[in-house]
């Protein structure tokens, strides 16, 4: 092969032509992503028990469903969460299972268990999880003059649906909006007085407030569809409903057409906002659609009204696109470096260009095979890329240097050194090659989580190493061939290089004279390592100075959303005090991280760039001034590897099981309490509620009997 490339130039140029014009249009269409897929088949199921409390959430519906789901195969977790009229669980199965039978399977156990749960519960609800369709930016609209109904209409009407005509977004959801909803109120006394019922006037609504088909018409020549439109229009409309014996709606109340109440709410540096939450279209470019939703969100800045702004508070890009830039240089700084090593050795600016022209042939190369395979461009694949400049530079070296004798050493013409010198090395080439693949390729099939992120790594240095030794056997003896022309350039560091071999050689004479001196220091190396290597602090992903971390609060359960509010406020004034965050959003309530109740929240902190502590001192600055916050407990995060719609990160966390949630919460207690007061811990909480306030009505059953009201009447 290497003999058609030495005698065809033309054709050779044309092949690594083609790989880097093939690599540059991959570079423009390839997906960009801090981190591969990692799309684990995730199936949720939903269950709503309206008026039920978390324990009889748990015992009459999440466990039944629990017990049927337990027998599937496939499932790597199940995780579930009972709260006060609704229970999620979440069902997380192996990556070869296919999604769509596990759909079916589990809607199967679900049917299964729907005859144990108790009357007046919803139908669950199963729905397949994509976790590849995740939240990539997140701006705020907010204002200090402006009104909640105008933040809702630019937020709604205009910017949403701009963003959503962006090419790679998959759809965008508002966090602290309310819609417009018909608000009935009832006058107790009025009701009363007319020998009514709550319930009587729910009914009322329901029969004559409804849409439904009404059968068909069939005629000799046409056929009609009978539909019947008893919807009311307005809230006159709904207050001319009748109750009973002739009794109206609105003579018991009245009706009013206003926004919802304030279940959940978007907060950015104090003021009220709207979050606009962006989520991509799985496989889209996550450095082009979030450029193009800022882009676009910098145009609509310029036609709000005075005094309406949007920020972003969110945007996974930037660690993408920071690990891009970090990746290019170490390419750049390594070239170079080698560039510098080559020249130090052969003397010659002319040859020291063709080890380096085989780097962007071999990673443009790489590039567009990994992106035919449907891979993206990330940490990992970078990496890879990195690692593959050493081996590109030294496959071409070993060519080189061997063209390099046969032609000066030897005094062949040059397309015989050419010739020659490749076929020498040709064969030990390939062997270190296929040496190198093959300890790569098993990594390719490594199951779980780390499969997926180290499988892309090892795939992106297989095709890389392959394509080294292709543009090694191919490129490489071409180019030399024709740069080995006329007399053998004069090396200005022939002196140097003599002096350095000459003391290598003093060393390996002396290390073969003294073998047991070389081994002992040999094993007390390894024996140093490894100890090295234990006390070293292990992770699997580090914290990284992004500049940037979550805060996530909690008030006691049962807390109103009103003093969940303050409590955000006062979170919001110590992130304010502190010199060196930027800025900062908040979500609080209902619907934030999938939340169903209102007593928690969530933040995103901006840091200020230059100089500035590290994020990790930063971020134990703010922990400990959230302490002095009664009432709330606060756990300070760096932004992990989800976007801010996903679950806490931890580094640690126990499963206890016991007989009863009682046990269960003593012993949970006594865990906290202990790991909090020992050092190295911290932001130590449990996951179970028990605590929650309620009221118990206590019947008296012969008053019932009097009174001839049941148990069901009341409730």
């Amino acid at each position: 092969m290497y003999k058609f490339f030495i005698h065809r130039p033309v054709t050779s140029w044309m092949f690594m032509i083609a790989f880097i014009l093939l690599g540059l249009y991959s570079l423009r269409v390839i997906p960009i992503d801090r981190l591969p897929d990692v799309d684990f088949p995730t199936v949720s199921i939903v269950t709503n028990y309206p008026g039920a409390n978390a324990y009889v959430v748990d015992v009459n519906i999440t466990r039944e469903i629990e017990d049927q789901i337990a027998t599937i195969s496939g499932i790597e977790s199940i995780s579930s969460a009972s709260f006060a009229g609704t229970s999620r669980i979440t069902i997380t199965f192996s990556l070869e299972k296919d999604i769509d039978v596990a759909a079916q399977e589990v809607r199967d156990a679900v049917q299964r268990a729907l005859s144990r749960l108790p009357e007046g519960v919803d139908p669950p609800l199963v729905r397949k999880v994509d976790t590849s369709i995740t939240p990539v930016f997140v701006a705020l609209l907010h204002s200090k003059t402006a009104d909640y109904q105008t933040l809702a209409y630019w937020a709604d009407k205009v910017i949403k649906r701009e963003f959503e005509r962006i090419n790679g977004v998959g759809q965008v959801d508002l966090g602290g909006f309310r819609d417009n909803v018909l608000w009935v109120r009832i006058d107790a006394e009025k009701l009363y007085s007319r020998s009514l019922a709550l319930q009587d006037v729910v009914d009322a609504i329901k029969k004559n407030h409804l849409e439904s088909p009404a059968g068909a018409i069939y005629g000799k020549d046409r056929e009609y569809i009978i539909r019947l439109y008893g919807k009311v229009k307005d809230p006159k409309e709904l207050e001319g409903v009748y109750i009973r014996n002739g009794v109206r709606l609105k003579d018991v109340g009245f009706v009013e057409f206003t926004e919802d109440e304030f279940r959940g709410m978007a907060r950015y540096k104090g003021e009220q906002a709207i979050a606009l939450v962006v989520y991509k279209q799985s496989k889209a470019n996550t450095v082009a659609v979030v450029d193009a939703v800022k882009k676009k969100m910098e145009e609509l800045n310029r036609e709000l009204p005075p005094g309406m702004r949007m920020d972003y508070t969110f945007d996974s890009s930037i660690f993408v696109k920071d690990s891009v830039k970090a990746a290019i240089e170490e390419i750049i700084i390594g070239s170079l470096l080698t560039a510098l090593v080559v020249y130090f050795f052969l003397g010659s600016l002319r040859l020291t260009l063709v080890p380096i022209f085989a780097i962007p042939i071999t990673l443009l190369g790489t590039v567009f095979f990994i992106y035919q395979l449907g891979n993206s461009l990330n940490t990992f694949t970078l990496l890879a890329l990195a690692v593959a400049v050493g081996i590109v530079i030294d496959d071409a070296i070993v060519v080189l240097e061997s063209i390099f004798r046969r032609r000066y050493e030897e005094g062949l013409d040059p397309l015989q050194a050419g010739e020659v010198g490749t076929r020498i090395v040709i064969f030990a080439l390939l062997a270190s090659t296929a040496s190198l693949v093959i300890v790569f390729i098993p990594i390719i099939f490594l199951k779980g989580v780390v499969g997926k992120l180290f499988g892309s790594f090892a795939l992106t240095l297989a095709i890389a190493i392959a394509l080294s030794y292709l543009v090694a056997v191919s490129f490489t003896p071409m180019a030399v061939s024709r740069l080995v022309k006329g007399k053998e350039p004069s090396n200005p560091f022939t002196k140097a290089y003599h002096s350095f071999e000459a003391f290598f050689d003093r060393l390996l004479r002396w290390s073969l004279d003294h073998k047991a001196i070389v081994i002992a220091l040999s094993l007390i190396s390894v024996f140093i390592g490894f100890q090295l290597f234990k006390a070293t602090k292990k992770e699997f992903f580090p914290i990284v100075d992004e500049g940037r971390f979550l805060i996530r609060f909690e008030t006691p359960t049962g807390s109103s959303f009103e003093y969940t509010r303050k409590k955000a406020e006062e979170i919001e004034r110590i992130l304010l005090k502190n010199p060196y965050v930027d800025r900062f959003g908040m979500a609080v309530g209902q619907g934030v991280a999938g939340r169903p109740d209102v007593n928690g929240g969530i933040g995103f902190v901006f840091l200020k760039e230059g100089k500035r502590p590290h994020q990790a001192k930063v971020m134990e600055m703010v922990r400990e001034e959230f302490k002095k916050v009664r009432d709330v407990r606060v756990s300070v995060e760096p932004p992990g590897i989800v976007g801010p719609g996903g679950g806490r990160q931890v580094d640690l966390q126990y499963v206890i099981k016991g007989p009863s949630l009682e046990e269960l919460q003593s012993i949970s207690e006594k865990l906290v309490k202990e790991f909090r007061n020992r050092p190295g811990y911290r932001d130590v909480d449990t996951d179970l509620r028990l605590n929650e306030p309620q009221v118990q009505i206590r019947v008296n059953r012969e008053k019932l009997g009097d009174l001839g009201v049941s148990v069901e009447d009341i409730a």
